[in-house]
């Protein structure tokens, strides 16, 4: 959906963080079917992720979501 606004393709580089495995695995799907050579997906906390060699994010995105547990 992202791309539809902000064409993937015009960013240097992407970084898809995601604790959940299954999250990243589909992510990786998506970013090899689109052919994305500027994708990067890591499974980790984003809380603690750093960009690598020192660089500088332009745009940050997120999304936040719970489970209620049957709450």
């Amino acid at each position: 959906m992202m791309n539809e606004y902000f064409p993937i393709a015009d960013f240097k580089a992407v970084y898809v963080v995601d604790l959940c495995h299954s999250l990243c695995q589909q992510a990786e799907k998506k970013v090899k079917k689109n052919k994305w050579r500027n994708v990067h997906v890591v499974e980790a906390d984003a809380c603690a992720f750093e960009l690598p060699n020192d660089e500088k994010a332009t745009l940050i995105t997120f999304s936040y979501s719970l489970s209620s547990d049957g709450y």
